[in-house]
This record gives C-alpha cells, sequence and structure tokens, in this order.
C-alpha cells in the first residue's frame, strides 16, 4: 500500500479518508466479479432521502415478502444510527485546505470510479 511508510505520521483525516477509499474500493473490485443479476448499485445519500421507490426497489432486488409498513420506512430511514456521539470533529465546512487537499489525494480513486467528483 503506498501510505504504509507514511502511516505513523499521517493525520486521523487522512486515516478515515484512507479507510473510506479502501473499503470502497474492495466493494467495487468484489461487484465487478459479480453477475449482472446480482447487482444493485445504489447511493448512500439517496437512500438517506428516503426515496420510497428506492427502498421499494431494494426490496424488491432482496425478494424479501416481509418488506415494513411505510410509516415504519420513514420513521427509520431518517435514525442516524452511526452517528458519531462522543468525541467531535469539524463538518468538512471548517476543514483546512490542507486537510481538504490531503482527504482528496487520498479518497480520489475510488470516489472517481462511484462517479463523485470535487465539489
Amino acid at each position: 500500500d503506498p501510505y504504509h511508510k507514511q502511516w505513523a505520521e499521517m493525520e486521523l483525516i487522512e486515516k478515515c479518508a484512507w479507510n473510506w477509499n479502501k473499503v470502497n474500493t474492495t466493494i467495487m473490485n468484489f461487484f465487478e466479479t459479480l453477475p449482472a443479476e446480482r447487482k444493485l448499485q445504489l447511493k448512500a445519500e439517496d437512500i438517506f432521502a428516503g426515496d420510497l421507490n428506492l427502498i421499494n426497489e431494494v426490496f424488491g432486488f432482496v425478494r424479501d415478502a416481509r418488506r415494513p409498513s411505510t410509516s415504519r420506512i420513514k420513521k427509520v430511514i431518517r435514525k442516524k444510527i452511526n452517528k458519531q456521539n462522543i468525541g467531535s470533529f469539524p463538518s468538512p465546512e471548517r476543514w483546512t485546505e490542507k486537510q481538504v487537499d490531503s482527504v482528496m489525494e487520498i479518497v480520489n480513486p475510488a470516489m472517481r470510479r462511484l462517479g463523485y467528483e470535487r465539489s
């Protein structure tokens, strides 16, 4: 890994960026090995937006007859289950230019494959 030698000197934000890139790259590489009928590609922001058509598509894809009620889906989709409860880190709008550039350099390979561009 190109970041192995730098790991000890990397900031926490850079290590988080490395993890995001590694996880998403690993997932995309596995995804590419699957036949088309076993793939459903979704963007997290589309799911969390609560689009019921998209959520119904997911239940249809997995062929799960135990689909929860629409009201239950709406209630659950708005919960931030993985929300950080302790500690703090500034939102990206408050990052330094150096932090933004460093994170973008690390996540750019996976970001581009996922169809995202630096904003």
